[in-house]
């Protein structure tokens, strides 16, 4: 007999940090725990028992590339009191495209396919007819009868004590056969024996299946025609009959679906959520994933919540991090942590850019202090993080160490007769240089195909850092900043340039004055680009004076603003734009009283159309010093290396309240 082994792995939202949080004074808001999958896997099987969530089989290689090597036959299951308690269970054969039921007698695998070559082997792959139960007393699998035919990229779902089969095909090698075939299988039968039911409509794989009420609905997937479907069709096995529903809105390619008993719900490949209303009638969208996903998986939870599980994202990664729909939580914001280990020497001040799913850091300091510029405290490491799949690669160094330096993502013009090219623009910053401290006046092309470092002819008129980059108009723009160089001598190491820089992207880029100053010096500062407006909020200027004013330069008349200041100051906060409004987070706010700073790590939110802030989150669940943030369409995602010991990146993720698909509100 097997043993279970228990794995801990990191995880969103545990219990302890809520309670934790909810001690020291924290606003919580929705934050149950929210697993992360033991490894990145696509094409699998999932269901919910009890307090158990199991996972059997699945994809873990490059997208549609198949051999034995990249097909797993692992049996995992999640403790979802807790929602970090991973068990290792016996395995079974190496399967993906499988069904995994949960039944009164236990958790039930319906066929699969697996492969019979090797990755640099012609592909030879082949479906199962086999049926496995699983004996959770004994830690063993058990038969069932096999299907009647091998079969694969299907779905199954239980009624009562029926299991129904529906769509997929038969592959063996060369041959492939779409089955319009159909089976149920009633294990309270003293002998069970697989019976047909009426033949589904269309034939079609990949398609979800789920029993909602007394009935099946079979929902998207991939006609045998060549075509996706967004179609659903429904299953009456009372009147052993066949009706239609709507369309699913959107592509129905891998889409998956999950109904608790009252709400049945599902998502798209393009990581809409949508759910069916009570009559039947139509679809109406609900919620939108963080990492969008296909051939995934979606189970409820006891908490009338869901859990989307796994799959591929567009990008190719195969996700590890699930996601927790609660449509009933739209109204307040929602907080995941997740920890990633990374072996970074960097603790603070890395310049940090955020692509789809994917977090670049770049350089930074190696200590925890605020204000440490030994020459050996710099760093010149960069890092990518795939925030989905938990994937963390060092990339090329820096050519040279620096902190504090502004990152911007740009597409340069072709060079000759070729294509233009996206890149990581990293300007200016803070480094030791012949032996003392120096603000930087250099510009590095990070090239994202090649994935190398250039050094740009043009630099910065005048050394910065602290200040603000930003691309619009097919234009960059520098804002504010500091022109340090201790060489000159505590009276004048310190300079504020006011002037406005801006470079064209259509050539080489090169720096000029644009003829707009800054209305006050000002650095450390958080800036953000909204609506043709760019905001300055926060941070300091000469003599370390508070700057309080919150300007706001348009780029259309090249005049400035002003705004009303959030509640409380704040030096080097992290301000971003999303879904037309403005976050503010960290940095440092004066005390109460007076005396000294503290790290600020409340998120404030300014609305344009009202002209005012207001107090998204009291706190936010990790340490505010150095906190660094950016933003997707409807999530703020705030990370930080400041940790003693180092080798982790702390993430939270904000979804925001709220949110707009296709100009009209949803909620």
């Amino acid at each position: 007999m097997l043993s279970a082994t228990t794995w801990t792995w990191a995880l969103l939202g545990t219990p302890a940090l809520a309670v934790a949080a909810a001690s020291a004074g924290f606003l919580i808001p929705d934050m149950e725990p929210t697993p992360i999958l033991p490894r990145g896997i696509a094409s699998f099987g999932a269901a919910t028992q009890g307090h158990w969530l199991y996972l059997f089989g699945g994809h873990t290689g490059k997208p549609h590339q198949h051999s034995l090597q990249n097909m797993t036959g692992e049996f995992w299951r999640l403790n979802l009191l807790d929602g970090r308690s991973w068990e290792a269970l016996p395995a079974g054969p190496p399967l993906q495209g499988t069904a995994l039921v949960a039944t009164p007698q236990g958790p039930v695998r319906v066929g699969g396919m697996t492969a019979q070559n090797q990755p640099d082997e012609k592909e030879d792959l082949h479906s199962t007819a086999t049926v496995e139960r699983f004996d959770a007393a004994a830690m063993r699998w058990a038969a069932l009868p096999n299907l009647p035919e091998p079969r694969s990229s299907h779905d199954a779902a239980v009624i009562g004590s029926r299991i129904f089969v529906i769509g997929g095909w038969t592959l063996a090698g060369e041959s492939r056969s779409w089955l319009e075939t159909a089976w149920t299988l009633d294990l309270a039968d003293s002998d069970p024996k697989w019976s047909a039911m009426p033949a589904p409509p269309v034939k079609r794989r990949a398609a979800a299946v789920v029993a909602h009420g007394a009935q099946l609905f079979v929902i998207g997937g991939f006609e045998a025609n060549g075509k996706v479907t967004s179609r659903v069709d429904v299953y009456d096995p009372t009147r052993a009959s066949w009706s239609s529903a709507p369309d699913l809105p959107g592509d129905g390619f891998g889409a998956a679906a999950c109904s608790d008993g009252k709400t049945l719900l599902a998502t798209t490949c393009d990581g809409r959520v949508v759910e069916l209303t009570g009559d039947c009638e139509s679809w109406v969208e609900r919620d939108v994933l963080a990492f969008p996903r296909y051939f995934h998986r979606i189970v409820s939870t006891a908490d009338g919540s869901f859990l989307a599980l796994g799959g591929a994202a567009r990008d190719g990664e195969h996700l590890r991090v699930c996601e927790r729909i609660s449509p009933a939580s739209a109204e307040k914001p929602q907080v995941q942590i997740l920890t990633f280990p990374i072996p970074t020497a960097a603790r603070n001040r890395q310049a940090a850019a955020l692509q789809g799913h994917t977090l670049t850091l770049f350089g930074g300091n190696a200590t925890t202090e605020q204000h440490n510029f030994q020459r050996e405290s710099f760093v010149s490491e960069s890092w990518s993080v795939h925030l989905g799949s938990g994937r963390v690669e060092r990339l090329a160094d820096l050519p040279a160490p620096r902190q504090s330096s502004s990152v911007e993502s740009v597409e340069l013009p072709a060079e000759g007769d070729g294509a233009s090219s996206k890149a990581l623009l990293l300007a200016g910053g803070f480094s030791p240089a012949e032996g003392r401290a120096t603000s930087l006046s250099d510009v590095l092309h990070w090239d994202l195909k090649t994935r190398t470092w250039k050094q740009l002819a043009s630099r910065l008129p005048q050394p910065r850092t602290q200040m603000g980059f930003v691309a619009h108009g097919g234009k960059l723009w520098v804002f504010g900043g500091l022109d340090y160089d201790e060489a000159r001598g505590e009276d004048k190491a310190f300079v504020h340039p006011r002037e406005v820089l801006v470079a064209d992207l259509a050539a080489q880029p090169s720096f000029v004055a644009s003829g707009a100053e800054l209305p006050q010096p000002r650095r450390a500062f958080g800036g953000a680009l909204l609506d043709n407006r760019y905001y300055l909020v926060g941070g300091m200027r000469e003599e370390f004076s508070p700057v309080v004013d919150c300007d706001v330069f348009d780029f259309t008349t090249k005049t400035w603003s002003r705004i009303p200041p959030p509640s409380r100051h704040r030096i080097s906060p992290e301000l971003v734009a999303a879904g037309g409004r403005l976050y503010l987070c960290g940095g440092s706010s004066p005390k109460a009283g007076g005396k000294g700073s503290e790290p600020n790590g409340s998120i404030e939110m300014y609305d344009p159309k009202a002209g005012a802030w207001t107090t998204l989150l009291e706190a936010i669940p990790l340490s505010a010093k150095h906190i660094q943030m950016r933003a997707t369409e409807r999530d703020l995602w705030l990370f930080s290396t400041h940790a003693d010991p180092p080798g982790a990146l702390r993430l939270a993720r904000v979804r925001l309240p709220g949110f707009v698909v296709s100009g009209a509100p949803r909620r």
